[in-house]
């Protein structure tokens, strides 16, 4: 196995997993805050999701 590729893969394996780690922390905030589950937050991240993508693939933007 290449290095080069096995250090992608544990950089990406750690943006996903703090990225849903923050995404728990959010829902756990919500729900002790307000006693009420809220969902909306899902909404933005996948909104952000499809910002970053159009951004990355069609401008051309660099990721960093």
């Amino acid at each position: 196995m290449n290095t080069a590729f096995l250090i992608q893969l544990l950089v990406n394996g750690l943006v996903v997993g703090t990225l849903y780690g923050v995404v728990a922390m959010s829902f756990v905030l919500i729900y002790k805050a307000t006693q009420v589950v809220n969902f909306a937050q899902g909404e933005l991240l996948l909104i952000g999701a499809w910002v970053c993508w159009a951004l990355l693939t069609k401008y051309g933007v660099p990721f960093w």
